[in-house]
């Protein structure tokens, strides 16, 4: 096997309680996730098992999760895109708008592969702008983008159209974007830590496997890149173009979100500063004693 290049696959040497114990301080934050996201996350932490040996453990330390996800699973629908980088979706999910957190996010359709994810404190279109730009200087700048018909998205959609011309960016219901709103059951299910937490579960998706295509985004999108260049396309009906499964014309309109702003000014930037110093680590106790420590500082410095 050497001469070839080739080695046998080593695993750690990790007692079945220590597996456990490492196995359940991810399964604190990410109790949702399944057997693929896990794997990398503990090869993230330099934990490699056999598929047996995880299976075991995550049926001793969450027993009850593998039945819930057994129970949710979902009838695969047929998608299609031209290529990798030819279509994102991008989306904002305010399930934690009543703290003004609001998560942004867009992922490549074709790949699946995370183009930018970040926790922001405000939904202006320029924030998203910037969220948006971040994944286009690492990613490039895609064919088309999926939204909703939401005001955060202007901006995104003024350079999409100044960059790439008319039929770049399609709007419409959030239910017809799939992609995103898929991705954002796994982020809201597994990510509460914000953005330390963010960015770790997003590395462990982008080399986790997926089922439909027996291999992870992030080989899909390197391979993408070697073997399947992208060109544009005459897709005839644009609004349908990227929606998963049938459209259901009946659909209801989504309602307006409203457009709030930062409250970081409110907070002096020496406060903010000692804050950032002060709360390096995550804590114990669900965050109820890092809130509370961080009003006393608010209280007594701002």
């Amino acid at each position: 096997m050497a001469a070839f290049g080739l080695s046998k696959r080593n695993f750690s040497q990790i007692s079945a309680n220590e597996l456990d114990k490492e196995l359940g301080k991810i399964l604190k934050d990410f109790h949702l996730c399944g057997e693929n996201l896990l794997k990398q996350m503990l090869i993230i932490k330099r934990i490699r098992v056999p598929r047996w040996r995880l299976r075991e453990s995550v049926h001793r330390m969450d027993s009850r999760g593998v039945r819930e996800r057994q129970t949710g699973r979902l009838h695969r629908r047929v998608y299609n895109v031209m290529g990798l980088n030819h279509f994102w979706h991008i989306d904002t999910n305010h399930k934690l708008v009543r703290w003004r957190f609001v998560i942004v996010g867009g992922i490549d359709g074709f790949s699946r592969l995370i183009m930018f994810l970040k926790c922001t404190d405000n939904n202006f279109s320029e924030t998203l702008l910037q969220c948006f730009l971040s994944g286009v200087d690492k990613f490039g700048i895609p064919n088309r983008v999926r939204s909703d018909k939401e005001m955060e998205n202007i901006s995104v959609a003024d350079f999409m159209l100044s960059k790439k011309g008319l039929d770049s960016m399609i709007t419409g219901k959030s239910t017809h974007n799939q992609r995103i709103e898929r991705l954002w059951r796994d982020v809201y299910d597994g990510v509460l830590k914000i953005n330390k937490k963010i960015e770790f579960w997003r590395d462990a998706w982008a080399s986790h496997r997926l089922g439909t295509e027996r291999s992870s985004p992030l080989n899909l999108w390197t391979s993408g890149q070697l073997y399947n260049p992208v060109g544009l396309d005459g897709a005839a009906n644009l609004q349908n173009y990227g929606v998963e499964g049938f459209v259901d014309q009946n659909d209801v309109e989504d309602g307006e979100r409203p457009i709030f702003a930062s409250l970081a000014y409110l907070i002096k930037e020496q406060c903010r500063d000692f804050i950032a110093q002060e709360f390096i680590r995550n804590g114990n106790n669900f965050g109820i004693d890092d809130f509370l420590r961080c009003l006393e500082i608010v209280e007594r410095y701002n």
